[in-house]
């Protein structure tokens, strides 16, 4: 039978405590406490794997703690508790090393159980990979297949942990940035108004504050958009993403969609065309999922366009599928990084970044996204020339439906703006 693994879990809040306990007791050894003190007398005396921690403990941060934790057990996993306020202490202690992975509050208990879980794999792998160094260590010259076969078995496992801390590195750079380039215009923002507040000169000042405000939305949609994307891309993973499926005129849909960018994509030069060689043809989708990935696919064939460039967007009736493309002229993209285009949290060199910002998220997300729905995305493209995103639904229909939602689009100038928002 399996050892439950030692979890350790910190909190000065006795309510909390109550809550986490319930949520974990089954699945392992708890040990819970209400300060650091108590939590190096449980470090000394148990083999703990895993420690949960708030940010928030009334002797130091959480960061602080796990920064001492990391040289006492190096081996021991820790997450971290934290609210949005907090995330800057957080980023830079991931940074350091210090942090397998923050929870931001409130939770969802789901993810948190989630991260829990994979916190003990990694912790799994970590303790495995030491005791089959020690066995090759021992091995010899009879045991030399059984050597090489342990030997393969611990590149495997040394290959998933490095990925999984490549990719956990990755992820922070591009984030870390991400988040820093809005926060830092909505925060001197807010200082200049401090300053003007102070001085007496809000009314005269009337037409910048205007203008302030405006940068405040644009980069707060900006945010949002950021923090969606995120979320989404985690529900995917952990497979708490949902679809409402309902039968709908996927032709309406797609077409009010691009209907609703169309001043948009004026201002800045462009005209986009909607074609279609049918006018109705009903399949089961979710309408809301539809308008993300169209709205995430047009925000890139604007991004990537020159002055005076068409966008073409063309849904066809392919019997049991249908084909939904969104088609630029603008600067394309090389052939040697189409591989890489839907690769989570990668993004493609500056040559193709037209602004340089993005996390790779957007495309990782619609083909994600796409898939759920039975579909798959393609794309083709020639360097300088233009490229096209083919995205394949299956034609069918649902019986039951989950949420009947309309083809028109629900707030529909909020979507765009902070589906657009890098795009500003």
């Amino acid at each position: 039978m399996d050892t439950k693994g030692d979890l350790l879990i910190i909190d000065d809040e006795i309510e909390v405590l109550n809550s986490l306990k319930r949520f974990f007791r089954k699945e392992y050894e708890l040990h819970i406490v209400q300060n650091i003190k108590e939590a190096f007398e449980v470090l000394r005396k148990s083999n703990v794997g895993v420690i949960l921690c708030d940010q928030r403990m009334p002797e130091m941060k959480g960061t602080e703690f796990f920064k001492v934790i990391k040289k006492l057990y190096p081996d021991t996993i820790l997450i971290l508790i934290a609210g949005y306020s907090e995330l800057s202490d957080v980023i830079m202690s991931i940074n350091e090393g210090n942090i397998f992975r923050y929870i931001t509050k409130p939770w969802n208990l789901f993810d948190l159980k989630n991260a829990v879980r994979e916190a003990f794999e990694k912790n799994s792998l970590i303790k495995s990979n030491l005791i089959m160094v020690e066995e090759l260590k021992s091995a010899n010259i009879i045991l030399e297949n059984k050597a090489r076969e342990r030997t393969q078995q611990l590149e495997e496992k040394n290959d998933k942990l490095q990925k999984l801390l490549a990719s956990q590195e990755e992820f922070i750079a591009n984030i870390s940035h991400e988040l820093k380039t809005p926060l830092n215009v909505i925060c001197a923002t807010v200082q200049l108004f401090s300053m003007y507040c102070n001085n007496g000169s809000l009314d005269e000042r009337k037409d910048s504050i205007i203008k302030y405000i405006d940068s405040i939305k644009k980069n707060t949609y900006r945010l949002s958009k950021l923090i969606n994307n995120i979320v989404d891309s985690s529900k995917i993973k952990s497979g708490f993403f949902k679809l409402s499926l309902s039968n709908n005129n996927i032709i309406e849909v797609v077409e009010d969609i691009v209907t609703s960018v169309t001043d948009f994509t004026e201002s800045k030069g462009l005209n986009i065309i909607f074609d279609t060689n049918v006018e109705e043809k009903i399949i089961a989708c979710d309408p809301e999922k539809i308008e993300r990935i169209v709205l995430n696919l047009i925000s890139n064939a604007i991004k990537f366009s020159n002055f005076d460039n068409e966008i073409f967007v063309e849904v066809k009736d392919k019997g049991e599928f249908v084909e939904i493309s969104v088609e630029d002229n603008g600067i394309g993209i090389e052939k040697k990084n189409l591989k890489m285009i839907f690769d989570r949290f990668k993004q493609v060199g500056e040559a193709l970044s037209r602004n340089g910002e993005g996390t790779g998220i957007g495309l990782s997300l619609v083909k994600s996204i796409v898939e759920l729905q039975g579909g798959s995305i393609e794309v083709e493209s020639e360097f300088g020339k233009g490229s096209k995103f083919i995205v394949t639904l299956p034609a069918r229909r649902v019986s039951q439906e989950n949420m009947l939602l309309s083809s028109k689009m629900r707030n529909g100038k909020e979507s765009i703006q902070v589906e657009l928002s890098d795009i500003y």
